[in-house]
């Protein structure tokens, strides 16, 4: 009349099968600032293009989703390119009214998108990092590297 009742042992330290290869969080913490510094340290725009490859392929990789990368574009758009664009803009017209060279810009076109992408790719990177890396993880990389 009643089912017999089997107790089966499993192990709760087994990997889980559904994610992508997880990463000790104080080597992804160490490639993160090496990405993020990287772009300091290149000088030709090919290098550049494949830094850019790079981290598309990273992306593609770990799976962001879609919404959190336009997020992140809003992001900043909001916190670094528009203030970034107001103090030029307000400089521009400062130097067309006085005609003063303290407001003058001496800065290329190159010069003012190679500082952009720079700060592009801090962003991205940290981006990933974070979304990719669970939040006990990353207070205990700080704890670690702050605290002892």
């Amino acid at each position: 009349m009643s089912d017999p009742i089997t107790l089966t042992k499993t192990n709760i330290n087994t990997p889980k099968n559904n994610k992508s290869m997880d990463i000790d969080g104080l080597v992804k913490f160490i490639l993160a600032t090496v990405l993020a510094i990287l772009p300091f340290l290149l000088e030709k725009q090919i290098s550049f293009g494949i830094l850019s490859v790079y981290l598309l392929i990273a992306t593609l990789v770990t799976r962001i989703k879609f919404r959190t990368l336009l997020i992140s574009a809003a992001s900043y758009f909001i916190i670094v390119l528009i203030p970034y664009l107001f103090g030029f803009l307000m400089s521009e017209l400062l130097y067309f009214i006085t005609n003063n060279e303290l407001f003058a810009y001496h800065q290329g076109s190159y010069e003012v998108f190679l500082r952009l992408f720079r700060l592009f790719v801090i962003w991205y990177v940290s981006i990933l990092y974070f979304h990719t890396t669970p939040l006990k993880t990353v207070i205990g990389v700080l704890e670690k590297l702050f605290f002892r």
